[in-house]
């Protein structure tokens, strides 16, 4: 079934969008879009968050955040396919909801069915849910925090949008609800390698749950969920691809991408440049091959034989190793570094002794005939 999805930028339309298949070997060009992040490069959808009430999880920014959250939407007066995610002070959040079919979004304000009105937001524990407030509660307000500091890094300049009643909004992104549920193609396909399709957000999907509990298919359901949609691994958060052909330094599955390029020529080939800082604002790179056991020091010998000291550094400052061409770009590398905070103590191997150090993240040298085959490198790399 071919449904429909918005792309922010252009929410005043409703774009179609291909239903995905999974295939049975995990065929990269077929992986579900959306349930497995950071295999397509989509900048449309780098402002998506997607909810499965199945498991109670959004996930935003291509798996960068994910948090546990409830839904809280059964008692509208009608269902919605997609909500803009709007804040006038980056404190508070609004849902704008909206259908495929619409044209604008609407009010946050909405009816119920037994009448009056309610507004929709993001909520988190640390300011709850009041009674007339429904929309998308995330239990952790630490996680919570990590979204909200996110949004202000990955879209520091919102979309203004405006609503069917003519008010003009803020929007940062946008939330749409998967089903954790395989719609088969025929009879002849078994249930992982079917589609995966957006249902609305309303009171229909309790009804649709129940349905699918009955007649002994919860636990194969359970089996479907798990493998279609895994937590990513928080090691592949912070990863960067540096690919020396094309100059292009990808972060965070492509959500960053900047201009960069190898200030000094090495005399020996690394794989991997391990993050490491101690201020969360300097980084040094400490290179290692993949079959190595440890990290090396930051400090190594160029192709001329002189020892320099490589950082992953902007234009504008002096340094040797990887130059991001632009600062801005640089520094929204390292802000988001700093939200994800997903540091990993290593050892780093030392001429007299070797040392610990914290590693925020790592850039993959990517070899320019293997640009793009994710498969190349392990699933889960060990810093």
């Amino acid at each position: 079934m071919k449904f429909a999805i918005i792309f922010l930028s252009c929410l005043s339309l409703a774009c179609a969008l291909q239903p995905v298949v999974v295939n049975n070997n995990g065929g990269e060009d077929l992986l579900a879009d959306g349930y497995i992040w950071g295999r397509r490069w989509d900048s449309n959808r780098r402002y998506e968050c997607q909810y499965v009430s199945e498991i109670q999880m959004i996930s935003c920014f291509r798996g960068l955040v994910e948090c546990e959250a409830i839904a809280s939407f059964d008692d509208l007066s009608q269902n919605y396919e997609v909500f803009a995610l709007g804040s006038n002070d980056l404190v508070n959040f609004q849902l704008y909801p909206r259908n495929f079919s619409d044209k604008q979004y609407q009010d946050c304000k909405v009816p119920l069915v037994g009448g009056g009105l309610v507004s929709l937001g993001l909520f988190s524990s640390a300011s709850g849910m009041s009674q007339n407030q429904r929309g998308l509660w995330i239990k952790d307000a630490a996680c919570a925090k990590k979204l909200v500091d996110l949004v202000q890094v990955i879209r520091p300049e919102p979309e203004l949008v405006q609503l069917a009643n003519q008010q003009k909004v803020s929007v940062y992104g946008f939330i749409v609800q998967l089903s954790g549920r395989s719609v088969p193609h025929s009879s002849h396909d078994s249930a992982v390698t079917g589609r995966f399709e957006a249902i609305p957000f309303g009171k229909s999907n309790k009804v649709q749950q129940k349905g699918q509990q009955q007649g002994g298919q919860q636990q194969g359901q359970q089996q479907v969920w798990e493998r279609v949609w895994r937590l990513e691994d928080s090691t592949r958060r912070a990863e960067c691809r540096f690919v020396a052909a094309s100059e292009m330094l990808s972060c965070f599955r492509g959500l960053v991408k900047c201009e960069a390029s190898l200030s000094e020529q090495l005399k020996s080939s690394y794989e991997v440049f391990g993050l490491g800082t101690t201020d969360m604002v300097n980084y040094r790179l400490y290179p290692r091959n993949l079959t190595d056991i440890k990290y090396s020091d930051y400090k190594v010998q160029s192709k001329s034989g002189s020892i320099v000291e490589l950082s992953l550094y902007p234009c504008g400052v002096e340094g040797t190793g990887l130059l991001v061409k632009d600062a801005i770009c640089y520094q929204r590398i390292v802000d988001t570094l700093k939200v994800l905070n997903v540091p990993n103590t290593v050892t780093v191997e030392g001429e007299q002794s070797d040392a610990r150090v914290s590693m925020m993240g790592y850039v993959v040298n990517v070899k320019s005939q293997l640009s793009g085959q994710l498969n190349e490198l392990p699933s889960q790399l060990v810093l």
